[in-house]
Formats: structure tokens, sequence, C-alpha cells
């Protein structure tokens, strides 16, 4: 046979071989792409329940790779990843913090942009959770674009640690005990848009950046002591903080992910905070009692003690002491 009669006769089936494995192989796609779960934009279009964007941001010199166990937990626990964010200002939170707001609220309206949320949630650590509150209060129009705020661990009302950077950082200056900055930042109301956006402050007493630890707390706010007594620097990757994080955000403030978590009623009829000494004097405790918790906590800073049937504890699941 000749070769360009041999060369035509095979044409024929190669090509339509060839159309049939195309088509075969756009039908496997479209199968494949049909079938896959919805994430980020193609779960709002589908209509499906997504969360409010969660913006974490680390503290002074920090970078965003100190929360990235934050993060992972956030999308482990159903955020998609277009909605689990680390970010920091452009001087890793050591410059003028009013500033460093300013450029939170860029990056907001940015992720707003971006995921076409409404609101975002903020969670940030020490120094930048400053900066959050600054946005809040002076930004126009910040109020509107947030559900949540937590803080970790903030100098709200100064540290006597800040002598230490003073000389360094300016941000270290204004959280400085009873600096001009901070007086202007708590002047008023220290909540500013609550109820509209949830505050909620954690602390520890065993951190010793912070001092006195009620210092991170917020008047106005919903303040926690964190599960554990973790240092300063464990927040960022403790489970413990995390899942109080993530327990409160699905008890309200944004949708809470695509597996919301169901909250019980607390197993305690009773909460009062006081010291040590107060809450042995009141009889909540023995001399054990007192001694326990005396070094757990301290003696001269507030803690919460649940009633639990006849007995109390720190413990909120009304484990004993």
């Amino acid at each position: 046979m000749p070769e360009h009669r041999t060369a035509a006769v095979l044409r024929g089936p190669v090509s339509a071989l060839a159309a049939a494995l195309v088509a075969l192989a756009v039908a496997v796609a479209f199968v494949a792409l049909s079938s896959r779960p919805a994430s980020g934009t193609a779960a709002r279009a589908a209509g499906a329940a997504v969360p409010d964007p969660v913006i974490i941001i680390p503290g002074m010199t920090g970078d965003t790779s100190y929360m990235s166990t934050m993060r992972t937990n956030f999308v482990n626990a159903g955020w998609p990843a277009d909605r689990a964010v680390t970010w920091t200002d452009s001087t890793k939170m050591t410059g003028d913090l009013t500033r460093a707001g300013q450029e939170i609220g860029q990056k907001v309206d940015q992720v707003l942009s971006r995921t076409g949320a409404r609101k975002v949630i903020l969670v940030t650590w020490s120094a930048s959770t400053l900066a959050a509150r600054s946005y809040l209060k002076h930004v126009p129009g910040a109020q509107a674009k947030v559900s949540h705020y937590f803080s970790m661990a903030g100098p709200h009302h100064g540290t006597t640690t800040a002598s230490a950077c003073q000389n360094t950082y300016t941000s270290c200056r204004q959280f400085a005990v009873g600096s001009a900055w901070l007086r202007d930042l708590n002047a008023g109301t220290e909540v500013p848009g609550s109820p509209a956006v949830r505050y909620t402050t954690l602390r520890s007493t065993c951190d010793t950046n912070v001092s006195p630890s009620v210092s991170a707390e917020l008047a106005g706010a919903d303040n926690r002591l964190a599960p554990t007594c973790v240092n300063h620097f464990q927040f960022p990757t403790d489970t413990g903080v995390f899942n109080l994080i993530r327990q409160i955000i699905g008890s309200g403030g944004g949708t809470p992910g695509p597996t919301p978590t169901s909250t019980a009623p607390p197993p305690y009829s009773e909460k009062v905070s006081a010291t040590a000494v107060d809450h042995y004097l009141a009889g909540r405790v023995d001399v054990n009692g007192y001694l326990t918790l005396g070094a757990r906590y301290g003696y001269v800073e507030a803690f919460p003690l649940y009633r639990c049937a006849a007995a109390w504890t720190d413990k909120p699941d009304c484990s004993p002491l």
C-alpha cells in the first residue's frame, strides 16, 4: 500500500480514538470538579455557611510565623484557608501603635474585599491588642467591620516591664504605665462599638511580661483567665487558649463555621471573683484551699471561684481544687 494511502487509512481511526480520549478526560475532570467540597469563594457561591474571616496578629517584634500554629488550628476547625490570615504591620508593632491601627484598617478592608465578608474577627496578642483597639476607636467605620475582638495578654493599662524597652521602641513607651497614649486610648469607653463588637480578653497570672496581670483586662469586656497558667509567649500556641477562643466565637459574634460548637449550660450555679484572702474570709475555701489558690494565683489578684453543689472550685467544669 502506498505510504500516503497508509497514512490516510490510519489517520481516521487514530483521530477518532484521540477525540474519544479527550471527551473522556473532559468528563472525568467535570465529575471531579463537581464532587469537590466547596471552600472559600466556591462555598459562598454554593450558599454554604462560612465563618467571618479571622486576622491573627503577633506582638512587638513578632513575625507572622509566631501565629502559624493558631492559624492552622482555625483551618482545622473549619475556616477556609483564605479566611484565616496572619499579618503584622510595617514595623512589627515596634513603631507608633496609632499608625499600626491604621494599617490594621487597611488589612481589614483588603480581607473584606477579597472574601466578600461583611465583618472580620481580630485575634491579637501583646502589643497588637493595643493597635487593634486604636483602630476600633479612631478609624471611622471600623466598628461596623469587626464582629469580635480577642486580646491575648494585652498591656491595656500599661506594664511595669516596659522600662526595659522604652529607649528602643516607640510602642514600648506607649504601653508604659501612665503613658499619655494609654490615657487617650482608655478615655471614655474601653470597648468602643460594644456590644455589636464583642470584646474578649485573656490573661494569665503566669504572664510576667504584663505586670500586673489584671492590666490585660478591659472594663466592659468578657475578661477570662487562660485555661492553664501559660506564660506570655505560650498564648499563640496553647491548645486550651485556642479552644476557648473557638468556643466563644461559636456562642455568637459572626458565623462560627461549617460545624458550629453547641455550648451546654455551665455546670456551676454561681461565679464569684475575689482575692484568695477574700475567698477564704467568705468561707468559700478552708485553709488548705486558701494556700492552694494562693500558690496558683497569688494573694492580691482577683480570680473566679465557681459554686458546684456545696463546694467551690477554680475549675469552671467543676473539677475539684
